[in-house]
């Protein structure tokens, strides 16, 4: 196994089983029949099962994270969509116990979230859930709030941006990255996009593209800023092209994804001689 193998096999249950398999568009159905105590915010309602601390906790967290994420975005301006009758509803369970019977979900597993609803769920006391799985799943429901849910973004830019908002584990994806370019290994911008993860067999290889994304990401939201981010998005979600998104977003550095590929794989090759 190569170095890059072994480095995404380690990295495995973070990167790839646990925010890939939290999410959900199914029909959000709740069987337990504990009380549920609500907790109100001004982006968020949180209902805990008796464990109003940990729900405190989740409230505050949840609306730190709301804010810097639609900052690091460039969005924020467009930030008031979760207020009122809106805001996003986090349930804590009781135990981990109840929350794996409830949602169905594995032992390894610290949240789930439906986008349909705009519901996540996790437990009380998950640590993983903190620092993981609601900044993921909080990007993903930001990010699909600006761009639409029907708009036509390709996986690895929504994938990307969620898991470069998840900060406790970004540098590491980052460095399989560099460490893939170093190999040889990147799959071309064309490639990547044409790819559906969900499909693909190989758990290293499912590693691997995420790595690609979020480097992908983190290269034009922080070389270029998050105004012309949130530029390429917006184009992307009023029906523009990838082509032609790039070219009203960085019409002096990259105008299509081969000036994209070749800025980025020159970052990543500076980045690597640091």
């Amino acid at each position: 196994m190569s170095r890059a193998q072994t480095i995404a096999a380690a990295s495995l249950i973070q990167i790839l089983l646990g925010p890939l398999a939290l999410s959900s568009t199914a029909q959000d159905k709740s069987t337990e029949t504990m009380a549920w105590h609500e907790i109100k915010g001004q982006h968020f309602l949180i209902y805990h099962q008796g464990h109003k601390a940990f729900a405190n906790k989740v409230l505050q967290r949840s609306e730190k994270e709301y804010h810097r994420i639609t900052r690091d975005l460039g969005i924020r301006r467009y930030g008031n969509f979760w207020l009122w009758g809106k805001r996003v509803k986090i349930y804590i369970h009781q135990s981990k116990a109840t929350f794996m019977k409830d949602t169905g979900a594995h032992a390894w597993v610290g949240g789930r979230a439906n986008y349909v609803d705009r519901v996540i769920r996790s437990y009380a006391g998950s640590e993983q859930f903190l620092d993981t799985v609601l900044p993921h799943e909080l990007t993903h429901l930001i990010f699909r709030e600006f761009v639409g849910f029907s708009s036509d973004v390709p996986l690895w830019l929504d994938e990307g941006v969620a898991q470069w908002e998840e900060v406790t584990g970004r540098e590491r994806r980052l460095k399989l990255a560099r460490r893939l370019h170093q190999l040889g290994r990147l799959l071309p911008i064309d490639q990547l996009t044409r790819t559906d993860i969900r499909r693909v067999p190989s758990a290293i290889k499912a590693v691997e593209f995420y790595s690609q994304a979020v480097s992908l990401v983190g290269f034009m939201i922080e070389k270029f800023g998050p105004r012309r981010f949130r530029t390429f998005c917006g184009h992307l979600r009023d029906g523009k092209s990838m082509n032609d998104a790039l070219k009203f977003a960085y019409p002096s550095a990259m105008r299509n994804t081969h000036q994209l590929e070749s800025a980025w794989t020159r970052h990543l090759e500076a980045s690597s001689n640091e």
